[in-house]
This record gives structure tokens, C-alpha cells and sequence, in this order.
């Protein structure tokens, strides 16, 4: 019997040991958990300090976050501790850590550096050679125009003595708009500007430009630019964006 009574308290002082361990080791616990903060505050350039809009505003550990508006400014719950990823667009992503104070509401201020980007070097050439020249002069298709045949001008002379009138000017003009003549002076004049645009257009689209979009060369960047031949009209009309998407749409077609 005494021995029975021995081992019941026995386990009352084990039970009470464990109560009281367990009652000092709570403010422990809760020390360790990081305390839960309101965390706000603007997202600005670093070299203007103006407000960057619509940047996000992560936790890196969570995944979750918030999107600044449009005056850059955010609020977000978090804890002491956390590291908060901080990207837009046009800006090098920042890791900012989040100050202790437990309970309580916090306002900083994030800078955010501007990124660069360098776009690739495009090199503009002409005709490669003067046959390719000489043949797209000669493959000009300017249409003719219909004309009328005035005779050649005729000097009026009057029945006194005064000196001979001629009406060479008026008659002039008009024979060489008409005349097969003024018809060779427009046709070499309109060959000219034709080429002239054929010369911009060739600066645009080229071999060259060509193969450095493509990574192609040889037999295969030579039968691509024998099947894809682009307007000059076109290729002067269009911005470097559009002229490098026809050029790929050109390439997928002759593929196929």
C-alpha cells in the first residue's frame, strides 16, 4: 500500500514539472515567432525621384504581395524579417528586408535603379554590286504616256519692216511635253527618282540585315532573298519592328 502511494506521487510531482515547464516556455515560443507588421510607402526612381506606377511589391518567401498604383504607393501585411522583391518595367529588380516593430503600422521609401537595354548594331550597305544595279535599272516598268504631235516651231514673220516675231516660247513647252523627246526627259527623270528609292530601300533590306535577323548564309541566304523580294514602297513605308516581322513571315513561307 505504501508502495502504491509512493508511485501516485511521484507521477502528481512529474505532472506538475511538466505544467510549469511548459508555462515558462510559452513567452519563449512566442518571442521567436517574427511579429506581424503593416508595412506602406512609395516606390521612386533613383536618379529622378519620381514615382514609378504599377510596380509589384513581393514576398519572396510566399510568393504573395501587392501592386503599387499609380503614384507608386503600396501597403502590404508582412513580418519582421521578410524579404520583399521590389520590379517593374524599365527598372533592375530590388530585395528590401523588413525592419522589426512588432505591432505596428511602417512607412519606407524603395528607389529603384533604371535598366538599360542596348539593341544590336544594324549595318546598312547598298547594291552589292553594279550588275545588281545595272539589272534593276533595266527592269524599270515605267508605262508610257499618251502624247500628242505638235510640229516643230515655225517663225511668223510680218508683211513691214519690222523685225521677225517668232512664237518659239508658248510652242516650246508645249512640243517638249508632247514630243518623244519630252517623253525621254520625264521617262530619265522618273527613272531616277525610281532609283533613288530603290537606293533608300536597299539601305533598309539587304543581305546583311537579312542574315543578321535570319542567322542564315550562303546558297540558303541567297535563294531567301531571290523569293522574298519586298516592295521598296513597303520597305520605306514601314518602321524596323514591321519590316523585321515580314521578313520572318517571308522566311517561314519559304520554308514551307
Amino acid at each position: 500500500m505504501i508502495k502504491k502511494d509512493f508511485i501516485i506521487n511521484g507521477l502528481k510531482v512529474w505532472g506538475i514539472l511538466v505544467i510549469l515547464f511548459t508555462i515558462i516556455q510559452l513567452p519563449v515560443l512566442s518571442q521567436n515567432t517574427n511579429p506581424s507588421i503593416i508595412l506602406s510607402g512609395n516606390v521612386y526612381t533613383s536618379d529622378s525621384l519620381e514615382a514609378v506606377p504599377f510596380a509589384t511589391v513581393m514576398i519572396k518567401k510566399s510568393k504573395t504581395g501587392t501592386v503599387c498604383n499609380e503614384n507608386g504607393y503600396f501597403v502590404l501585411e508582412t513580418e519582421s524579417y521578410d524579404t520583399l522583391v521590389i520590379s517593374a518595367v524599365g527598372f533592375s529588380t530590388k530585395e528590401y528586408i523588413v525592419p522589426v516593430a512588432a505591432g505596428k503600422r511602417v512607412y519606407d521609401k524603395i528607389l529603384l535603379n533604371p535598366k538599360t537595354y542596348e539593341l544590336q548594331e544594324v549595318g546598312v550597305y547598298a547594291y552589292k554590286n553594279y550588275q545588281g544595279f545595272k539589272q534593276d535599272f533595266i527592269n524599270l516598268d515605267i508605262p508610257e504616256q499618251k502624247t500628242a504631235f505638235i510640229p516643230p516651231t515655225q517663225k511668223v514673220h510680218s508683211e513691214n519692216t519690222n523685225p521677225t516675231m517668232t512664237l518659239n516660247a508658248p510652242f516650246t513647252a508645249v512640243y517638249n511635253k508632247f514630243s518623244k523627246r519630252g517623253r525621254e526627259e520625264r521617262k530619265a527623270a522618273e527613272l531616277k527618282i525610281h532609283n533613288n528609292k530603290k537606293q533608300e530601300a536597299f539601305r533598309k533590306y539587304n543581305r546583311e540585315y537579312v542574315a543578321s535577323i535570319l542567322k542564315i548564309k550562303d546558297k540558303e541566304l541567297d535563294d531567301f532573298m531571290e523569293y522574298c523580294q519586298l516592295s521598296p514602297d513597303f520597305v520605306l513605308s514601314t518602321n524596323e519592328y514591321e519590316l523585321v516581322m515580314a521578313i520572318k513571315n517571308c522566311y517561314l513561307s519559304f520554308k514551307n
